[in-house]
């Protein structure tokens, strides 16, 4: 199973390594074959020791070695890169996940305590960066911070904690606008309410620890902890397939963040099995339904589910049946482990859909993933705009996504399953010349929020995708309708940091990582669009050249 490998050979300092979601990730990087530096001060050397020893001896395809080092001494951080260095002779990533916490209010909060917080969170963050990053802009490759969502949206009696998890996420946005040009990613993950000790002894600290932890359960969509693992399958994503995401800020939180007040209604599972030893496969013989299979990130999809083990309807028009049956045969003949299965449906029908989603049971039997990339896009102002035309618009962006939904539902709720739907960053920040489908877009963001709060009470996961400057097909005729279409081209290419178009594969893997690694992640807006939103105007400096591709990744090593 070594082609289905996702960082193999890759080289990757992780800082806090021995302790919370640090040897988590450590474990998950070893798992997928990377070589891996971890480090901690020197009173945890006996557990940084035994990580070693274990992962040693698990008969995992990576490597992991421990080194000591206290990242608040920056002499410290300098000889923890020259080790890796010197040990393996290059660098691809950086995970900075060390960091402390604890509880207070304004009033308790004293000059010094706030420096040595801070020094923990964001300076040491900063140093490891800035010794890292001469050997990251050799292999091109990227940093991850370890955050929080109270960085996003605030937390209680936590102001200098709340401080410097915002100061983290907003270097990592600086960092990746100015690293760009060496084609080094940056991005950050914000977990919310993850189960660590740290988790434990804080709980721990107050009065009725019991209350205390439902209290934080509550909070919560999922009813429930998220665990280390979950969090660390997100870094992972980001290092290895998250190619086209930089300034991102990754959440983790159980849908923490979505609606108001106490959220959970569900009566909660225990969170995923993270002993995935057996299988390298990430969606085994899991029923998924993709509209619009037939082309562009709905084809991508098909194909990456299918590769990972899954069975996979498929559907487009009756014009598109001869080429939805071709791809049907090529993946039944191409030997990846998961099945396709070809079904017309013109998602604007009622009917269709329903005879879609029947379809699908009465070949698998159940369903456990619906995700909706059918949508048509074009230029208009608001004085070109006719209400025939708008209707017909979002009766293919949007009410075929509700559809879709609401007729896949009953059985998704079986399976605790999920739903993504295919959104866009114009729905996030607005385009100019795209009023109509601008704001279907940002009614498939809001749709997917609703739908999560409501579906969370019966454990479905709702989450949506906003790719930007993807070139599918689609893209190309939208662009061809251009004066100058090569111009409009380059100056797609110039909105993105990472100075190229993205591929549907990408959006492809991140769908994946939805559907099968992002398990604490419930009406979530996963941003694919090459750091568009990142900074003001043009941003390209990176030569495209000699920039970062799908193939030039970790790819390489895992997906010939």
């Amino acid at each position: 199973m070594a082609t289905y490998l996702r960082y193999l050979g890759k080289v990757v300092i992780v800082t806090g390594g021995t302790r919370g979601i640090g040897p988590a990730i450590v474990r998950e990087f070893v798992r997928q074959g990377a070589k891996v530096v971890f480090c901690s001060q020197a009173s945890e050397v006996e557990t940084g020791h035994a990580i070693q020893r274990e992962l040693q001896d698990s008969g995992c395809p990576g490597e992991a070695y421990f080194h000591v080092c206290d990242v608040r001494n920056e002499t410290e951080i300098k000889r923890l890169i020259l080790v890796t260095v010197e040990r393996y002779g290059c660098l691809d990533c950086l995970v900075n996940a060390a960091g402390d916490v604890y509880s207070e209010k304004i009033d308790d909060v004293t000059a010094q305590s706030f420096r040595n917080l801070m020094e923990m969170n964001v300076v040491s963050y900063l140093l490891t960066s800035k010794y890292a990053l001469p050997y990251l802009r050799e292999t091109r490759g990227n940093i991850i911070n370890l955050a929080c969502i109270c960085g996003v949206i605030g937390a209680k009696h936590t102001v200098s904690n709340v401080t410097s998890k915002g100061a983290v996420i907003a270097m990592t946005k600086a960092l990746a606008i100015d690293e760009s040009k060496y084609g080094v990613r940056v991005n950050s993950l914000s977990p919310g309410n993850i189960w660590t000790p740290l988790s434990e002894k804080m709980a721990n600290q107050s009065p009725d620890p019991e209350a205390a932890i439902q209290e934080i359960k509550d909070r919560q969509l999922m009813g429930r902890y998220g665990t280390p693992e979950e969090v660390a399958l997100g870094v992972l994503y980001l290092a290895a397939d998250g190619t086209f995401c930089t300034g991102f800020n990754l959440m983790i939180s159980g849908g923490a963040e979505v609606g108001f007040g106490k959220k959970s209604e569900v009566d909660p599972e225990p969170g995923p099995s993270m002993s995935r030893m057996e299988s390298y496969l990430r969606y085994p013989g899991k029923v998924v339904i993709v509209t619009g299979g037939t082309s562009g990130i709905g084809l991508a999809s098909v194909r990456e589910f299918v590769r990972q083990g899954a069975k996979v309807v498929f559907c487009s028009r009756a014009r598109g049946a001869k080429k939805g049956q071709a791809i049907q045969r090529e993946l039944q003949d191409s030997g990846c482990p998961g099945e396709a299965f070809y079904q017309v449906c013109d998602v604007r029908q009622e009917a269709d859909i329903k005879r879609l989603i029947l379809a699908t049971i009465e070949h698998y039997g159940c369903l456990d993933c619906l995700v909706n990339t059918v949508g048509e896009i074009y230029y208009d102002k608001i004085d070109d705009v006719n209400a025939q035309d708008f209707c017909n618009l979002m009766k293919v962006n949007v009410v075929s996504s509700l559809l879709a939904s609401k007729y896949s539902l009953p059985y998704l709720r079986e399976t605790r399953g999920n739903i993504i739907n295919i959104a866009s960053l114009a729905g996030v920040y607005g385009v100019k010349n795209l009023l109509s489908y601008t704001t279907s877009k940002g009614a498939v963001i809001a749709m997917t929020k609703a739908l999560a709060i409501d579906e969370s009470k019966y454990g479905v996961r709702v989450n949506c995708i906003s790719p930007s400057g993807i070139w599918t097909p689609f893209l190309g005729k939208l662009l061809n309708q251009l004066p100058d279409p090569e111009a409009a081209i380059q100056e797609t290419k110039d909105l993105q940091l990472m100075g190229r178009l993205g591929t549907p594969e990408e959006v492809a893997l991140g769908i994946l990582y939805l559907a099968a690694d992002g398990t604490f992640c419930t009406g979530f807006n996963l941003m694919l669009s090459g750091g568009a939103e990142v900074g003001f105007g043009k941003k390209s400096e990176v030569d495209p050249q000699h920039g970062p591709s799908v193939s030039g990744s970790s790819q390489d090593s895992s997906r010939k």
